[in-house]
């Protein structure tokens, strides 16, 4: 069954004399955007935790513990131990013992514990429906995410209802999860993606939390609430969250305050505000106030408001006074908070502020004179090729100005850490043009490059914030790349709001498989003027172009250790990086039905040299998940065209050594050479003539030991040494 998360929603009863759960109506996203992982991220890495799988029909997991040090309360209660059940509900009553029903029912429930979180109504019937466990976060606002996966979905703990089934049905799945906040002790259901193999039929859940079998609360509609969640992306998820305590009157929360992490000088920022009516009561009017840099108070009233008391409902402010970027340089930190809520004051003063901070450019650097195209592919992407016939066609027209990556996804080239098909883009094959514009992919699939070759046209006239370079690269014997991007600032950003990252690309990688072999679909292969016209799928030796292989600093890079808090033009700093390849000239048989060459059993398939480059760049990483890449470079470790080949400072190498099969000698030298293999006693191996610069000398024959490789040509006479281990 596929994967699946089932977010489970809470609901919390207390005694009649108590205070109880409320909940606020869905958002969409994942609760306070630290998590933003596909859908369906399970146990495959990630550091997801397997509670129970489908072999734990309707039953309970073993008792879990909370993280050691997660401070979490249930009504107002410390809890630190737990266990669920598949058919969707997590509860603090570990010593729960009834056999739990499929349900759903409504809250409160007879069949279910005290001090539980529902989402009941789902299943485990597919081989890899499961509950899974992670935490998300830094101490001390984490989350502990609980996923209910392929059901039949501050720190967070997160769990995961992943591709459980509908009772019954094990062809639909659904994913929900669960999430405990630190500090904050709220909880969150989150509605995630479903689906089926084929005519979905949707569960019916009960989202909601029983504190007793007298006192619980849950979501209207249950118990027929459904998931309504589509894709795997997590943007289009909607959670709802669950407070403990008394609803106040009036309680206005102040969510955000957008500002552009940077404005060009001279232009002006509008006060726009976002809230939210936590209360009981519609908000007709309030005050909202802002100060820059601890200046003077600007308070404008506004009347005349009707923001429903729907449980969350959410409102965008705006007043007639605006804020000027004057100065290059400037940081403005800019604070906002609304009070005389309704007339009066609000008893919850902890949600009423939002503080923001843009700085102010000059807008005179140069412009870009290199944009990163990025987009997503995969080898099971039966519409990807055309993309790559595109971008192989750019790279001839835009020459130097064009860096391409491939993002794979769910293939042999699935790169870990790579998360950024997840937050750019939403569908296969799309691009991203310096991780700030997305272009119509309407013409790709007629090997039209005209959308894509527009857009980084384009923002190649923008200005670039820093000049990069990609130095000191070095390959050594052992497959250990090591360099340092040196950065020049070209003008002004805050040092909080940019990063700065490489990204190691390998073009010509092949395998075999289906982790390598690329799915096509038919259309291109009858249509003229295709590229694949007369081949058959899949693409058998396929040549995959723009691989990403590394991400050492993350697909954001790393924050800027530097003194200035505001960078300037004229500031420099470098950043030293590095990446051991798995395996140098790694190597495989490639069979003669491949319908590219070179075929047989001496084919270099990855961790080639010649085909390795970094990328380096220096990204916008600001507030309100504002990101984009400001200045891009690359370099590449052999280039041909410079003549100049950065693999180490001794003359001659080999690559790699120890070798098993087969070695690559890069001689350094031109003309016509002898090469002579000998013992360590001197006596010789063999001997031949050449004039390749690099050749390739088989070691299959020779036993185990330390042999010696000499070159002797017009250029003198060069030695190194051989370690043959099988």
């Amino acid at each position: 069954m596929r994967q699946g998360i089932l977010s489970a929603l809470i609901f919390f009863c207390t005694s009649a004399f108590a205070q109880s759960y409320y909940y606020q109506l869905p958002q969409k996203g994942n609760p306070g955007g630290l998590n933003r992982e596909n859908d369906q991220e399970s146990d495959n890495g990630g550091g997801w935790v397997l509670i129970m799988d489908s072999a734990a029909k309707a039953s309970y997991s073993a008792i879990q513990a909370l993280p050691i040090g997660f401070d979490f309360r249930f009504a107002g209660q410390p809890v630190t131990h737990f266990k669920v059940s598949s058919t969707g509900f997590l509860t603090f009553d570990t010593l729960a013992a009834n056999t739990p029903i499929t349900g759903p029912e409504a809250l409160p429930s007879n069949n279910l514990p005290n001090k539980t979180i529902s989402i009941w109504g789902m299943g485990a019937n597919g081989d890899n429906d499961k509950v899974i466990c992670k935490v998300i976060g830094n101490p001390p606002n984490r989350q502990f995410w609980v996923k209910f996966y392929s059901m039949s979905t501050p720190r967070q703990f997160w769990v995961k209802f992943y591709s459980m089934s509908t009772p019954g049905d094990s062809l639909s799945f659904t994913y929900w999860s669960m999430v405990l906040e630190e500090g904050t002790h709220h909880i969150y259901l989150v509605s995630m993606s479903h689906g089926a193999v084929r005519d979905y039929v949707s569960p019916k859940h009960t989202p909601g939390i029983q504190n007793t079998v007298s006192n619980a609360t849950m979501i209207s509609g249950s118990p027929n609430v459904v998931n309504t969640a589509l894709g795997e992306s997590y943007k289009d998820n909607f959670y709802y969250r669950f407070i403990y305590g008394n609803q106040p009157a009036t309680d206005v929360s102040v969510m955000s305050f957008p500002m552009p992490v940077l404005t060009l000088a001279g232009n002006n920022n509008a006060v726009k505000v976002v809230v939210k009516n936590e209360g009981a009561q519609a908000v007709s009017s309030l005050k909202l106030n802002y100060q820059v840099n601890n200046g003077i108070i600007q308070s404008f009233n506004l009347s005349g408001l009707n923001i429903l008391p729907s449980s969350g409902s959410i409102d965008t402010l705006t007043t007639a006074g605006n804020i000027p970027a004057v100065t290059p340089g400037d940081k403005q930190l800019v604070k906002v908070w609304v009070s005389d809520v309704n007339g009066g004051s609000e008893p919850n003063k902890t949600n009423d502020s939002a503080v923001s901070h843009t700085t102010v450019y000059a807008g005179t650097a140069p412009k870009a004179d290199k944009v990163l195209l990025e987009y997503a592919t995969g080898a099971w992407c039966a519409d990807c090729p055309p993309a790559d016939a595109v971008v192989e066609e750019m790279k001839k027209q835009l020459g130097d100005t064009l860096i391409a990556i491939a993002h794979h996804t769910l293939d042999g080239m699935a790169l870990t850490g790579d998360s950024l098909v997840n937050e750019k883009l939403d569908s296969f094959p799309s691009a991203t043009i310096q991780r700030a514009f997305s272009p119509s992919n309407q013409q790709i699939e007629f090997e039209s490059s005209g959308n894509w070759t527009y857009a980084v046209r384009n923002a190649a006239q923008k200005q670039r914030w820093a000049d990069i370079r990609v130095i000191n690269m070095q390959l050594d014997t052992q497959g250990l790349l090591t360099w340092k991007m040196k950065v020049k600032m070209l003008d002004y950003a805050a040092k909080s709001d940019v990063r700065i990252g490489s990204i190691v690309v390998e073009d010509n990688i092949r395998g075999n498989g289906q982790a390598y072999d690329q799915q096509i679909a038919n259309k291109y292969l009858i249509a003229d003027g295709s590229s694949f016209k007369g081949k058959s799928s899949p693409l058998v030796g396929y040549y995959h172009q723009n691989v990403p292989v590394s991400v050492p600093s993350g697909i954001w890079g790393a924050p800027i250790s530097t003194a200035n808090d505001v960078l300037k033009p004229g500031d420099s700093f470098e950043w030293s990086m590095s990446f051991r390849f798995p395996k140098l000239l790694k190597k495989e048989f490639m069979a003669g039905t491949a319908q590219y060459s070179p075929k047989g059993t001496d084919v270099f398939v990855a961790g080639k040299p010649i085909d390795m480059r970094v990328v380096g760049f220096l990204a916008l990483y600001g507030q309100d998940g504002e990101r984009k890449v400001l200045s891009v470079n690359q370099s590449k470790l052999w280039d041909v065209n410079m003549k100049s080949r950065n693999l180490s400072k001794s003359s001659m190498r080999l690559y790699p050594n120890p070798a098993a099969g087969q070695t690559l000698l890069v001689t350094g030298m031109t003309g016509e050479k002898r090469l002579v293999l000998l013992y360590p006693s001197g006596r010789v191996v063999r001997e031949f003539a050449t004039r390749e610069t690099d050749v390739v000398i088989s070691t299959e024959n020779l036993s185990d030991g330390i042999y010696y490789l000499q070159c002797i040509g017009i250029e003198g006479s060069r030695k190194v040494t051989l370690m043959v281990r099988h």
